[in-house]
C-alpha cells in the first residue's frame, strides 16, 4: 500500500489532520488483518464487520462508535482503490451504513445557510410590531446572535459599556465554557446600536437608570435566556424545518466560517471563544459518502 499516496488522497477531501490520522490508523490495522483485501467483495465486507460489530456490541444493544470510524476508514481506502485503478468496483454499496450506531455531532441538516441568516437579520429589522422599540431590540438580538456568534449567557451579560461604536467592537465577557474576546462589529451594526442605544432602549427602561445590560425586557430589567428563547421563537416560521434557537445560530455562524468561508481554526476558534482547537475542528465537514456527486465519481455501483 502506498500510504504516502494515500494520505495524500485524503488529505484532499478531508481538512482536518486529526481525522486522516485517526483514518490512516485503522486503515493499517484493517490491512494487517486481511492481507486479501484488495479483492474483498460486498460479502467479505459484510463478514468484517459482522465481527466487529459482535466485537463491540453494548449490553443496551447498539454498537460503539469505534465501529463507525472504522467503517469510514475502510470506506475510504476502497474509493481510493478505485481512485488509482487497483480496483474496478467499490465493495460498499451506496447509502451502505452499519446499524446501531449513532452518529456524533450536530446533523448538518439544521444548519442555517449564510442566505438564511442574512434573510433572518433582515427580517428582523423590517418587521413591524405595535411598538417601535420592542422591534428595534429584537432586531439587535438577532443582529448580535448572526454577527458576533454568542451564546444566549453571553448576550444576556452584554452592558452598555461593552459596545464601542467609536471603535467598532463589542467586549464579550468569559463564562464557564467560553473565552472572553473583542469582537469587531458589523457594518449593519452601527446605526443599528446607535439608534437601540439612544432612544429604543431608553423607553424600554422606563426611568430605571440603575439597570446598565445591553438587551432589556419589557419589566426595565436585564433580559433572561428563556426571553432570549421567547424573542426568537417570533422568528420560527421563517424556516420552519430548523430550530431557531440561539443555539443553532451560533452553529451555523461557527459552522459557515469554517466550511463556507474558509476561515483557519485558529482564527474561528478566537472568533467563538472556544477554549480548545478540537472545540472548533468539531465543526469541520466531512466529505458526504451518499453525496451523488462523490459517489459518481469513484463508486461505478450507484445504480444498486
Amino acid at each position: 500500500m502506498e500510504y504516502l499516496r494515500l494520505q495524500q488522497y485524503l488529505n484532499r477531501y478531508i481538512r482536518s489532520s486529526y481525522s486522516v490520522d485517526s483514518y490512516l490508523y485503522e486503515i493499517r490495522r484493517f490491512i494487517d488483518r486481511n492481507p486479501g483485501y484488495t479483492a474483498y467483495t460486498h460479502a467479505d465486507i459484510t463478514r468484517v464487520f459482522a465481527e466487529l460489530n459482535e466485537q463491540y456490541h453494548r449490553k443496551d444493544g447498539t454498537v460503539s462508535g469505534a465501529v463507525n470510524r472504522i467503517f469510514i476508514s475502510i470506506k475510504w481506502l476502497y474509493s481510493f482503490l478505485v481512485y488509482t485503478g487497483i480496483r474496478k468496483e467499490h465493495p460498499f454499496p451506496p447509502g451502505y451504513s452499519i446499524k446501531g450506531t449513532q452518529k456524533k455531532g450536530f446533523d448538518r441538516s439544521t444548519i442555517l445557510s449564510p442566505k438564511e441568516l442574512s434573510g433572518l437579520v433582515t427580517y428582523a429589522r423590517q418587521e413591524e410590531l405595535r411598538f417601535p422599540w420592542l422591534q428595534m431590540r429584537n432586531a439587535v438580538v438577532i443582529s448580535i446572535l448572526v454577527y458576533q456568534g454568542l451564546l444566549s449567557q453571553e448576550l444576556v451579560a452584554l452592558l452598555c459599556e461593552d459596545i464601542d461604536l467609536d471603535a467598532g467592537t463589542m467586549k464579550i465577557r468569559s463564562t464557564r465554557i467560553t473565552n472572553g474576546r473583542v469582537l469587531p462589529l458589523h457594518p449593519s451594526q452601527f446605526m443599528l446600536l446607535h439608534d437601540y442605544l439612544n432612544q429604543s432602549r431608553q423607553r424600554l427602561l422606563r426611568g430605571n437608570t440603575t439597570c446598565q445590560h445591553l438587551i432589556l425586557s419589557t419589566r426595565a430589567l436585564k433580559e433572561t435566556v428563556n426571553g432570549i428563547g421567547s424573542i426568537l421563537r417570533r422568528y420560527r416560521f421563517l424556516y420552519p424545518d430548523k430550530p431557531m434557537t440561539a443555539e443553532n445560530i451560533r452553529k451555523s455562524v461557527i459552522y459557515n466560517k469554517i466550511n463556507e468561508e474558509q476561515r483557519s481554526v485558529e482564527e474561528v476558534q478566537l472568533f467563538a471563544g472556544h477554549k480548545w482547537p478540537s472545540s472548533t475542528e468539531a465543526y469541520r465537514s466531512e466529505i458526504d459518502f451518499n453525496d451523488t456527486e462523490f459517489i459518481n465519481e469513484v463508486h461505478p455501483m450507484e445504480g444498486l
